[in-house]
């Protein structure tokens, strides 16, 4: 078993090596069919994009086939040079040496058509999108939306009727004031202009990260309905998850349950990972804050898994049954931790893709730890693997993404929100039955401290301290209570002829049937061997304690299967009432009372030995 385990994890770290060394390759797959100093357009894609119509009856519109895409290698180029560029392709009608440029332009310029879905890697780079749109509508107003709300800088230009580049910016790394328009996303308005089609430019960078974020053109109704329906179900989600929090602290403290507790802590910390990813931070929370907006996206996950192993290493301990899966878990920890604090003050290119792969050792090694554990034999750690499933599973979106593998999407963006939303309720229902498991554990291990560990009955010193309560309530309302002292007489005889179990089985049987004749506010405790007392709560007169006695002598002579054929829990029972008159001397002192009671019904049981009921003091 340990040299398989071995050779899973090494198969795993040699994938995330791989994947780390060269995920440039992947993300830039896109870009291959490229060719330098020309045009390159996939199969079936028209070699000049139209124009696109902007009218009443249209709602979204994707630029993927409608827009020219150039990657500026040193990521410095300025309007008029990225629009020198794009009119310089043959297809578009230009040349080269008929635009006026006051700078060089960039060498190796490669322009072609967006694909939507293709991923490019814009490390040290820059890429600008031109289009032309013609409104059709004066009455209507559109948007151009980036849909990707961590995107670095995005920044629309279009010319105004004097030959000014009217600008507009968003990005995180934009204070979010100075945006466009102040939005989730990176949003900007179109001109106004009717009549004749506008060119704009769209100059995105973003570091890291491949880039494949879908870019569309919005009417403002569009936009309206889209943002009503997000904040519907993002108040939704975070109501949700706030109310399972401050549950899960209230019930922490409350049944003094740390993984409650611990589960608070992970499910805030998923909430704010959260509210970094899908751009809410920038929005709402730290709109100033641009240096902690660019890096939020890639530290928060890191912290979220790191907090997600504390989770899951607090419920399984897997230092009980296998202690270097536990050290790994913690060397693991601490590589998340070290490089969550390095990418939060020094982001570097490899940096992100060491804290990428190390994101998916961990996915792979909770998995891990949780088949352990339920190899084990720990029954509950099957719901925890359900409930964290939804999480892993979507969070191999972003982390794919990140590796340029899958493009920005639906998924990539909001698979973790969806994933989260069922892990929730499915993790707190196995907290829940593990909780219940414990405590019950614990009101075991209290009980056995006021219990007879064999009957379950009270013990003697539990007993002893209800009489006594019980002495001082019949004195204050001048009532009689009752006391009937059950000796097995049988006990011995089955010990030596059938063994000690069956004798213990005639002792539970005996507390049986004192429990059938006691009421809810009566105890009934074993002192010790086949000794037994039940206490009578007052007021009791005699009729009743005999009544309770023939009770319990006639449960006993019935026919029991537990007991060999033909042996009975055959019983010798006194019965008392207190006060006794007759034994003033006895006080309030219940330990004397009971010694009283005992020394009694030996007296009796010697003077009547065939007698099963007796009576001592009326």
């Amino acid at each position: 078993m340990f040299y398989t385990c071995q050779r899973v994890f090494r198969a795993v770290l040699l994938t995330l090596a791989v994947s780390i060394v060269s995920p440039a390759g992947l993300a830039a797959r896109g870009d291959n069919s490229v060719q330098s100093n020309g045009i390159a357009s996939d199969a079936g894609t028209p070699a000049q994009p139209p124009v696109i119509d902007l009218k009443q009856g249209i709602h979204t519109i994707s630029l993927a086939g409608k827009s020219w895409v150039w990657m500026d290698p040193t990521g410095q180029a300025t309007p008029d040079q990225a629009k020198a560029i794009f009119q310089a392709q043959p297809s578009m009608g230009g040349n080269t040496e008929s635009v006026a440029s006051d700078t060089p332009l960039p060498l190796a310029h490669d322009v072609h058509l967006r694909v939507e879905g293709r991923s490019y890697a814009l490390h040290g780079k820059a890429m600008w999108l031109h289009f032309s749109a013609h409104n059709l509508s004066p009455r209507s107003h559109w948007r151009l939306q980036v849909n990707l709300a961590t995107t670095d800088l995005a920044s629309l230009y279009y010319q105004s009727a004097d030959g000014s580049w009217m600008t507009q910016n968003a990005g995180d790394s934009l204070v979010h004031s100075s945006w466009g328009m102040q939005d989730r996303y990176p949003l900007f308005s179109l001109s106004d202009v009717t009549g004749v089609p506008v060119s704009y430019l769209l100059r995105i960078r973003h570091e890291r990260v491949p880039y494949s974020a879908e870019i569309n053109i919005h009417s403002d109704e569009d936009v309206i309905q889209s943002r009503q329906v997000e904040n519907l179900f993002l108040g939704a989600y975070f109501g949700m998850m706030i109310a399972v929090a401050a549950m899960c602290i209230v019930n922490g403290i409350a049944l003094r349950y740390g993984n409650y507790l611990r589960y608070a802590v992970y499910v805030m910390v998923l909430s704010i990972m959260q509210f970094g990813f899908l751009g809410l931070f920038t929005q709402y929370i730290t709109p100033e804050w641009t240096r902690w907006n660019a890096v939020s996206s890639f530290v928060l996950p890191s912290v979220s898994v790191a907090v997600a192993l504390w989770l899951v290493r607090a419920l399984v301990k897997p230092s009980q049954f296998a202690p270097w899966l536990d050290r790994l878990l913690l060397m693991l920890m601490s590589a998340i931790s070290v490089a969550a604090v390095v990418e939060t003050f020094m982001p570097t290119l490899y940096g992100f893709r060491i804290a990428n792969g190390l994101t998916m050792l961990s996915m792979v090694s909770m998995y891990f730890l949780l088949w352990y554990g339920w190899r084990a034999g720990d029954r509950n750690t099957r719901w925890i693997a359900i409930g964290f499933f939804p999480v892993v599973l979507a969070g191999m979106f972003p982390v794919l993404r990140n590796f340029g593998v899958v493009s920005t999407g639906f998924l990539s963006q909001y698979a973790v929100t969806l994933g989260s939303a069922i892990e929730v309720p499915l993790l707190l229902y196995a907290l829940t039955l593990r909780s219940a498991s414990q405590r019950d554990m614990r009101v075991r291990e209290q009980a056995l401290l006021q219990q007879d560990a064999v009957t379950g009955l009270a013990d003697e010193r539990g007993f002893i301290a209800k009489l006594h309560d019980s002495q001082l309530r019949a004195r204050r309302h001048r009532h009689k209570l009752g006391l009937l002292h059950v000796y097995l007489r049988s006990h011995d005889m089955l010990a030596k002829e059938f063994g000690s179990r069956t004798a213990n089985t005639a002792l539970l049987l005996t507390a049986g049937y004192m429990r059938q004749v006691s009421r809810d506010i009566d105890i009934a405790a074993r002192l010790d061997g086949p000794n037994f007392i039940l206490l009578l709560e007052g007021p009791v007169t005699a009729a009743r304690l005999i009544e309770a006695a023939t009770q319990l002598l006639a449960h006993s002579l019935r026919p029991a299967d537990a007991l060999p054929v033909g042996q009975l829990p055959k019983l010798l029972i006194s019965v008392a009432l207190l006060p006794d008159e007759q034994a003033d001397d006895l006080g309030e002192d219940a330990t004397t009372t009971l010694n009283w009671m005992i020394s009694q019904s030996e007296i009796s049981n010697g003077m009547s030995p065939q007698k099963a009921i007796r009576a001592i003091n009326f």
